[in-house]
This record gives structure tokens, sequence and C-alpha cells, in this order.
């Protein structure tokens, strides 16, 4: 057998570990591809990837560096050699790697969206707008970049807080009409001996600023009248994610079903109040509750003034996040104010206060 012919195989024996979830055999054997055939952008691809994943950054960062110096027009590799740029604070190296991808590849959503998180992450906000608007001129259907618009504009002055709850408002239209034919009967029992079947879903039950908000709210529901149902978007468990696990009563990973699977899998379950701790965060999932798979649904701990969905019933805010009654006038949900604030579980590692 040929290098190359060997390389080949070592290269398909990594995908196909890679598949089967075995991320350090895979990237040994990508490792054994290149040293056979070192002038593989592809493979430089992948296992940057993999170590990315390992959160190998600067060693993920000369991969991509070796894929594009051999292949020159290879966008995705620009794309993902920007990204461990911009985790290495180097924004403005940053930037021009997302200009060289789109030079490789023009109109790359990708990349654009990109782009805007580097311009908002350096106070740029108006060119971070910019770039999102681009992406829903040409990828109208691309869900990141008009969150992303949302809890950037708030932040800006040019934007009046009708001007926000106007754009939330478009946001929930233009995405929920195609739904609402999709949505089937719920399957709750009308019996109001039976525990409430109350579901949390967001892709936060893992280690995460907002996992320290969500954890007491698992722990403390009354048990004999609550029951706990977790729809986690997670494809990464970590010790967070056991936490919480081992504080419901069901637990259901979404992270591989599509929007129409995760909602009937919420529908199927009988769920009576389906809590989105989420906002417009990345990978929020806010399309699965716009299919409203529970008769009850409430937006929690939201990172923008409002979700704009009609289909989110109540919004959970307290005496502080909304003391003048701002953000009721903005809601598209009905504001349910808390008599205290919101509670935040602090880390075992943390010292006392």
């Amino acid at each position: 057998m040929t290098a190359t012919a060997l390389a080949r195989a070592h290269y398909d024996a990594a995908r196909n570990l890679e598949r089967d979830g075995k991320a350090g055999e895979a990237l040994h054997r990508f490792s054994q591809a290149l040293a056979l055939v070192p002038h593989h952008p592809i493979c430089h691809f992948h296992r940057g990837r993999l170590l990315r994943a390992a959160g190998q950054v600067k060693a993920a960062l000369d991969c991509y560096d070796k894929a594009v110096a051999l292949a020159p027009d290879y966008a995705e590799a620009h794309l993902n050699r920007g990204n461990m740029l911009r985790e290495l604070d180097q924004s403005d190296a940053a930037l021009a790697a997302y200009e060289q991808s789109l030079a490789a590849k023009p109109g790359y959503v990708n990349a654009h969206a990109n782009r805007a998180t580097v311009f908002k992450d350096l106070g740029r906000l108006g060119d971070s707008v910019a770039e999102l608007r681009e992406i829903m001129r040409v990828s109208p259907d691309f869900l990141p970049a008009q969150s992303n618009l949302l809890v950037t504009i708030p932040y800006m002055s040019e934007y009046s807080a009708a001007d926000v709850a106007r754009e939330h408002r478009a946001f929930g239209e233009r995405n929920e009409a195609p739904l609402i034919a999709r949505r089937r009967p719920h399957l709750n029992l009308p019996d109001p001996e039976r525990r409430l079947r109350v579901g949390y879903l967001s892709p936060q039950f893992r280690a995460h600023v907002m996992a320290s908000a969500i954890l007491p709210v698992l722990l403390h529901h009354r048990r004999d009248r609550v029951s706990v149902h977790v729809f986690a978007h997670v494809s990464e468990p970590d010790a967070m994610t056991e936490r919480m696990r081992a504080a419901a009563d069901e637990w259901t990973f979404i992270h591989k079903l599509n929007d129409d699977e995760a909602a009937e899998r919420v529908r199927a379950s009988a769920i009576d109040v389906l809590v989105h701790p989420m906002g417009h965060w990345a990978s929020n999932r806010l399309m699965v509750l716009a299919r409203k798979p529970a008769p009850i649904q409430v937006s929690y701990l939201c990172n923008s003034p409002t979700t704009g969905l009609a289909a989110i019933d109540y919004s959970i805010v307290d005496r502080w996040l909304d003391h003048d009654n701002t953000l009721a006038r903005l809601m598209t949900e009905t504001p349910y104010p808390l008599q205290s604030g919101l509670h935040i579980q602090a880390y075992d590692t943390e010292p006392p206060i």
C-alpha cells in the first residue's frame, strides 16, 4: 500500500471513529495520516476541530494555519482560524480571517455572523448590527442572526424602547406564523389531584453562569405537587449536568432532535407548564416553543426584554428587573412578578460570603 493510500485509510478510520464518539482515537488517526501525507488541508482542518474540542486552542490554530497555507480558498478553515484567534483575544486578526473566509466564499453566513460577534466584542455595535441585517437579507431563515440582533439593539441609543419592542414582535410574527399549522392537541389530563408536570428546556444544563440560577429552582420544587422534567440541549454533559439531572424526575437530551421532534417529545410527556430559562442566548431552541408543545409556556431569565413569541404566555420578572413597569409595556408575554428577587446557587468552590 502506498503512503497516500495508507494515509487515506487512516483518514477514513478517523472520521468513522469520530462519528462513533471516539475523539481521542480519531485524533491519533488524523495525526498518523498527516505523518504520511503532511500536505492534506482537510486532514489538518479536522484535526484542528478535535483539538479545539479538547480545549487545545493554540494547537488547533496551528492546524488551521497549515490548512489555509495549503488551501488559501478553504473558507471553513479561515472561519475556524478566526474563531481560534477570537478565543485568544486577537480580535483584529480574527476579523481578517473572517474577511478571508468571505473572500473565498462570498455570502458565507457563518463568517458574517462571527464578524458580527467580534464587532460586538469590540463595542462596535453599529457594525455588528449591519452584519446581522446583511445575514437576514441573504439568509432570512438563519435564526441566530435574528436573536443576536435582538440582544444587541437594547444597548444602542439609536433604538427607542418602542423600536426594540417592534423588532421583537417582528421576530415572533416572522417565525411563528409558518408553525401554527404544525401545532397538535395537548395530551394533559384535566385531573386537579395529580402532580403538575413542569418542564424546563435549555442548553444551559451544564457549567454555565445561568445554571447557578436554574439549579436552585429544580431543587426546591414541592415534589408532592410537582414533577420536574428536563429537556436538555446539551451535547457535552459535565459535572453540573449530573447535579441538575439528579434534581429532575425525568431527563431527556434533545440536542440530536430537530425542532419538530423536540416539540413532539415535550407534547408526548404531557407537560403542563414549559419553562424556557434562556431567552435569546445561543442555541436557544425558541422554535420548539413556537410550536406550542405545552398549554402554558413561560420565559425565565430572558437576556432581552421579551422573546417576541406569542406562544410564550408569561415572563417571570422581579421588582428590580421591572421596577417601573417598562418591561411590561415591551413584552409579548404577560409579566409574572416574583415577590422576591432571583436566586443564584453559588458554586461549591466559591468562598463563603
